[in-house]
């Protein structure tokens, strides 16, 4: 069974699907006025029915170097009931936002390099 499911991206709502054992990854970045910086979300649906997002960043800018990550899930029962609820025939998304998974944070972490360096 895969999943379906919508997802805010880059200023709008996108409705994704994901294979199971199949990722899909969506990346976005580049310079900046103080640096670079990058971000990118990888989805993955496993034989036990878990849709998994890993939410990453990474930038330098002028107080250094920090790169994030969250991972997050969602059991694929919990997509089927808002899938059934979601009127799919109105196209310009206004149910959205609120039938978007409600994902639960499994483990955060983030890494400021600049720190690191100065010994905190």
């Amino acid at each position: 069974m895969n999943a379906r499911f919508w997802f805010y991206w880059i200023g709008s709502w996108v409705k994704l699907t994901v294979f199971p054992n199949v990722p899909l990854s969506l990346y976005t970045g580049g310079e900046t006025e103080e640096g670079w910086n990058s971000y990118g979300v990888t989805f993955e649906l496993d034989e036990d029915g878990l849709l998994t997002a890993a939410h990453w960043s990474d930038g330098r800018d002028c107080d250094g170097r920090l790169s994030t990550c969250d991972d997050f899930g969602v059991p694929l029962l919990a997509l089927q009931r808002l899938g059934s609820a979601r009127d799919n025939r109105n196209p310009d998304n206004s149910y959205a936002e609120r039938t978007a998974p409600e994902w639960i944070r499994e483990r955060s972490f983030q890494r400021d390099y600049f720190a690191e360096a100065m010994g905190y």
